[in-house]
């Protein structure tokens, strides 16, 4: 999953379904084989059930028709964070997922997640010019 062209139909479909179901996104890990979200909806407006489902429908068809590629297993997993330290907490451990996994030695080597806790705005090109980098090397 951390290809440069599996990350920016990631990114766009992440963009379009945040904007599209009212979630702002407070952190993301990307990983070779599955993907961290932690997302604060806006306003009563915002359903996870319809943002996920939204989100892994069109990534995984944009996915399957250009790049011959199945991205997602059947359903998710979520948690409700119902405080800040719960939030805190979660964040931390999916941005230390790279290194508990052996990826890195370091959570700031893995160039594919990032957080705030005021909120992302979009999913950061950075992660993408990350994978095309790796690439490169």
């Amino acid at each position: 999953m951390t290809t440069p062209a599996v990350l920016r139909e990631i990114g766009d479909a992440l963009n379009e379904h945040l904007t599209l179901h009212r979630f702002g996104l407070i952190a993301f890990c990307v990983m070779p084989d599955h993907l961290h979200l932690i997302v604060r909806g806006l306003d009563a407006e915002s359903c996870l059930v319809r943002f996920v489902r939204g989100f892994k429908q069109a990534s995984g068809h944009r996915m399957r028709r250009y790049h011959g590629i199945r991205l997602w297993q059947e359903g998710f997993f979520d948690h409700v964070l119902r405080n800040e330290a719960a939030v805190e907490r979660h964040v931390k451990y999916i941005l230390e997922n790279p290194v508990r996994a052996g990826l890195v030695d370091a959570l700031e080597a893995w160039a594919y997640s990032d957080a705030n806790l005021e909120g992302l705005r979009t999913f950061p090109r950075r992660a993408v010019r990350g994978a095309e980098a790796d690439r490169r090397s």
